[in-house]
């Protein structure tokens, strides 16, 4: 097998959902709780999925659902540690307000 098939693979897997993690949570609030992402994440993937099945446009993959989760979640881990971030410097700047 190929590298460049390889890569494109993990990528063309990891991608398109990590930035389903990154949108979601900012667009839905339901979709901050990791819980709820999650299982949404995975309802959405395997009804991808099974469409392709169906349709026979593609191949129903039990490693291209753990991909695209995988990616989801890295997702909405860097959603969560931007959050934090600037909820941090945020209060950091209030109590700086507050403080003179």
């Amino acid at each position: 097998m190929n590298n460049s098939i390889i890569v494109r693979n993990l990528l063309g897997n990891l991608l398109p959902f990590l930035l389903m993690g990154i949108f979601l949570p900012v667009l839905f609030e339901k979709m901050r709780r990791f819980g709820w992402f999650v299982l949404t994440q995975y309802c959405v993937i395997t009804v991808f999925e099974t469409i392709q099945l169906v349709t026979t446009t593609g191949s129903f993959d039990v490693d291209d659902i753990l991909l695209n989760l995988v990616g989801a979640v890295i997702g909405w881990l860097l959603w969560m540690a931007f959050h934090r971030i600037y909820a941090g410097m945020r209060n950091a700047q209030d109590t700086k307000q507050l403080s003179v």
